[in-house]
């Protein structure tokens, strides 16, 4: 998804950073009925056990904790950027630079952490914007479904996240291109394409778009987009991210839930 800010041109970067793509920037408009209770306090009480009201109470901290810690990266990202900007110390810059992207020369420096720090990490407002409400929709119309564990959601973030930044290394070298990403793209579209499958039906309206629209075609035709574009040269967005990601949140919904 879109960085918007490149690090170009400041030393020690050399390489431009490869966006992982535009967020699916949504918004929900109206859901199920089970998901519009869910978000009602009273009738949410009323109507669920003890045992459901907790799950979903963790439900909720764990979007929280997972939204935090992009917010943190992100507020880390602009002090490194200020300090290099300001003073010249590019050390927190260096730094974030070799832990919180992804890239071949991390890997091959022994840095295989950042293939899922890179997707809790954003330097562009817009950026961080954007992915966190899609993520947010998407984890929202997902937990609101009942046979949708604590554990269930936790593998999907995860499992999205790593799918998407192989899916993208792997195209990258297929392609013979040396560069760098970060962003949730994968985490955003498995979470996504995970809900369409848990509920097709939910309703959700792009900001550009705001007439509400089923789930099951906004992730649709957002993987048309990335597919069209895929070979596109001169595209700075990681399409191959979104279906890597897109792709694990369709086998492992389709599987497991």
């Amino acid at each position: 998804m879109s960085i918007g800010l490149l690090c170009r041109g400041w030393q020690p970067f050399k390489a431009t950073i490869s966006i992982l793509s535009p967020p699916l920037r949504v918004i929900p408009r109206s859901t199920l009925r089970y998901n519009c209770r869910a978000h009602s306090s009273q009738p949410f009480k009323r109507g669920l056990s003890s045992t459901s009201s907790r799950s979903y109470l963790i439900k909720r901290y764990i979007v929280f904790g997972i939204v935090g810690l992009n917010v943190s990266i992100f507020v880390t990202w602009r002090v490194a950027i200020s300090r290099a900007r300001e003073s010249g110390d590019y050390s927190l810059l260096a730094w974030m630079d070799r832990n919180c992207i992804l890239s071949s020369s991390n890997l091959s420096a022994g840095r295989y952490w950042t293939i899922i720090t890179s997707a809790f990490s954003h330097h562009d407002l817009g950026h961080l914007l954007g992915n966190m409400v899609g993520f947010w929709t998407f984890w929202t119309i997902a937990a609101a479904a009942p046979q949708v564990t604590v554990a269930n959601l936790l593998i999907l973030a995860s499992g999205s996240a790593i799918s998407g930044s192989v899916a993208w290394l792997w195209y990258e070298r297929r392609r013979h291109r040396d560069s760098k990403a970060l962003g949730a793209s994968g985490m955003v579209m498995g979470m996504g394409a995970a809900a369409a499958c848990i509920s097709p039906f939910s309703q959700v309206a792009f900001i550009f778009l705001p007439v509400p629209i089923p789930l099951w075609a906004a992730v649709g035709v957002y993987a048309l987009y990335d597919s069209f574009y895929l070979d596109d040269k001169s595209s700075r967005v990681g399409h191959s991210a979104h279906l890597g990601g897109s792709a694990f949140g369709i086998i492992y919904a389709l599987i497991r839930l």
